[in-house]
């Protein structure tokens, strides 16, 4: 009868263990929580959104005033920049000074909003133009100081583009 007592402890021992993991047993349901950030809309404006030169000639200056508006949710930070000016059998290089077949365009942001050149590659631009908020700049086309330039009814055309970015 000496057995009885220590198996009795143990049958008691496994027993209490037991109850435990049984009250634990069960199923779990679980919940997705997805959280996205609120909606971002980039969209700038500019005004005009064309320019021609009529009667263009070599060594020639031509200023045009615009407005970039920032039509977006956020403030957006900006970059500007040109391409070469082509034309049926011409081809001015955009450059930072007139010269040979080179033509430059300057920018002037109005106000403290500084000047400088358009080049093939992006430079910094408008900076922290909230949303709604508008700025004004001007352009200056320089054309070469010698080279080709078109004749009656021809053109030579190029391009700025002004990108914008979530600033």
């Amino acid at each position: 009868m000496k057995i009885k007592g220590p198996l009795l402890i143990a049958t008691a021992a496994v027993i209490a263990l037991s109850i435990p993991i049984v009250a634990l047993a069960g199923s779990n349901a679980s919940i997705t929580i997805t959280m996205s950030g609120p909606s971002v809309a980039i969209d700038i404006e500019v005004t005009p959104a064309e320019w021609q030169i009529e009667a263009v000639g070599l060594n020639s200056s031509y200023l045009k005033d615009f407005t970039l508006v920032n039509r977006g949710s956020v403030r957006v930070d900006t970059t500007i920049m040109g391409t070469n000016a082509e034309g049926t059998g011409y081809r001015w290089e955009l450059g930072t000074f007139p010269g040979y077949n080179q033509y430059e365009i300057e920018y002037d942001i109005e106000g403290f909003g500084g000047t400088g050149n358009v080049t093939t590659t992006p430079t910094s631009f408008v900076q922290d133009l909230n949303k709604n908020q508008s700025e004004r700049f001007s352009l200056t086309v320089k054309t070469p100081t010698s080279g080709s330039s078109p004749g009656a009814g021809e053109s030579i055309q190029a391009t700025v583009t002004i990108h914008a970015v979530q600033g």
